[in-house]
């Protein structure tokens, strides 16, 4: 049996050179007002100091820079808010459009042989090939998650997808599927559960339900309930009807580290 799929790849256009140096200033003043703050912050809310004289320095030296450039630059504000804003955004829509119509593929394919081994397979655009052979009896399940598709010079999210991929034994994950609608994602992932003969799981969810991901169950409901495990905010829960499916996320109170 060989199940196969073609999944999209984002490659950067060839404008994105020019835009390096604007990226590189971004992510500079980013990070650098990004520490600023957490120092700041940190002396405000729980005394802590740095004990480097030099260094605190240096820092008072590019807060002052900052200041004087931000006080300079002031009168220039709306065009430069103007010019980022229609940049950013173009560079969005043509990665967009990249993705969706110029698509390179990356070919990823599972082959099971009679004799019970598993060969799995991934060749990207730039033809490098990554390939794994393992037992069936090695595999866990099979997971679906979300992930955001980054393109472009600043590498925004462009699209969401859904991706499919069998789970080891050693924790290992394959990619096999990605999918734009979770629909589309679940029939993939049940179709190899069911050839499997395995569990299908969201990753990062959690719930009394078949779908939820074994690894934040064993965390949200230890065998000793003791503790009531920590949540990420965006933990996908799921629930089945009759009908239909409902996947949502949600944070609420229980979200919190809380001891019982």
């Amino acid at each position: 049996m060989k199940f196969q799929s073609q999944i999209s790849s984002q490659s950067k256009g060839f404008y994105t050179i020019f835009l390096l140096p604007i990226v590189w200033l971004k992510k500079a003043l980013e990070a650098i007002m990004k520490y600023l703050s957490q120092l700041i912050w940190a002396e405000l809310i729980s005394g802590e100091q740095v004990d480097n004289g030099i260094f605190n320095l240096i820092l008072f030296v590019i807060f002052c820079l900052l200041s004087i450039a931000t006080y300079r630059l002031e009168k220039y504000q709306s065009a430069i808010v103007l010019f980022s804003a229609v940049l950013w955004y173009l560079d969005r829509l043509f990665a967009k459009q990249q993705y969706f119509y110029h698509k390179k593929q990356t070919n990823a394919s599972v082959i099971d042989s009679k004799d019970g081994w598993v060969s799995w397979k991934i060749v990207t655009p730039k033809k490098e090939t990554r390939q794994l052979r393992f037992h069936l009896n090695n595999i866990s399940h099979i997971a679906i998650k979300s992930a955001y598709i980054l393109g472009g010079a600043f590498e925004e999210p462009v699209a969401m997808g859904w991706q499919v991929s069998i789970t080891l034994k050693d924790e290992g994950n394959l990619l096999i599927y990605e999918e734009a609608s979770v629909v589309d994602a679940i029939a993939r992932g049940r179709e190899l559960a069911n050839y499997f003969k395995v569990s299908i799981a969201f990753l990062s969810s959690e719930g009394r339900t078949n779908y939820s991901d074994p690894a934040t169950e064993s965390i949200v409901n230890p065998p000793n309930r003791l503790i009531r495990g920590i949540i990420s905010s965006n933990a996908i829960r799921v629930s089945k009807t009759a009908h239909r499916w409902h996947i949502f996320s949600r944070w609420t109170f229980n979200d919190s580290p809380i001891q019982e």
